[in-house]
């Protein structure tokens, strides 16, 4: 078994253990109600903490270990496009399952999913920016990350906690990551 092999199984194993946690929840604990059971799920930190070791050490074997024509490629991969895809399913099983008061568990108490992907993003952003030359897209890409996390920190800090930058800083984060995702493959 080659060390990328290890990589690639540790990131699985993030989702094998999200599974088994949610299908602990739903069987033993009794959970059935779907914005209920993200809720528990979500705001578990071993659960958290666990994963997201697993991803991010997973991540790094495999673009530490990659050849350098397709290191850019994983980078792309684990570091943006999954967590995109990510959120964006997370908004829609709480949209379906929980209608507009549903996003309200990303935005006051669960909110270990939301930490997970802009942790994972931000990490890809440090990865990009310490390397010598990295390819205009990716830095866009990077760049404009960046200017959304600061930018919501900002907004943080000197407003608090608000329900609409909250929810307009997901929509232009998801926006704006389809988008430059579809400009890093052209």
């Amino acid at each position: 078994m080659d060390r990328r092999d290890i990589g690639v199984l540790m990131i699985i194993s993030t989702y094998i253990i999200l599974a088994v946690r949610t299908i602990y929840s739903y069987i033993l604990e009794g959970v059935v109600d779907p914005i209920n059971l993200y809720h528990v799920v979500a705001s578990d930190p071993t659960l958290f903490l666990i994963n997201l070791v697993l991803y991010l050490g997973g991540a790094y074997i495999l673009v530490t270990l990659s050849a350098p024509e397709v290191r850019d490629i994983w980078i792309n991969i684990l570091f943006f496009i999954i967590p995109t895809v990510t959120i964006i399913f997370i908004l829609f099983y709480l949209l379906i399952f929980g209608g507009v008061s549903g996003f309200l568990m990303l935005y006051g108490t669960s909110q270990f999913p939301l930490y997970h992907i802009i942790l994972t993003i931000f990490t890809g952003i440090l990865i990009l920016s310490r390397r010598g030359n990295i390819a205009k897209n990716n830095l866009i890409y990077a760049s404009s990350f960046i200017a959304m996390i600061v930018l919501y920190g900002l907004i943080r800090i000197f407003y608090g906690i608000s329900a609409i930058f909250f929810f307009l800083f997901l929509i232009i984060a998801g926006i704006l990551s389809i988008f430059l995702t579809k400009k890093i493959f052209e």
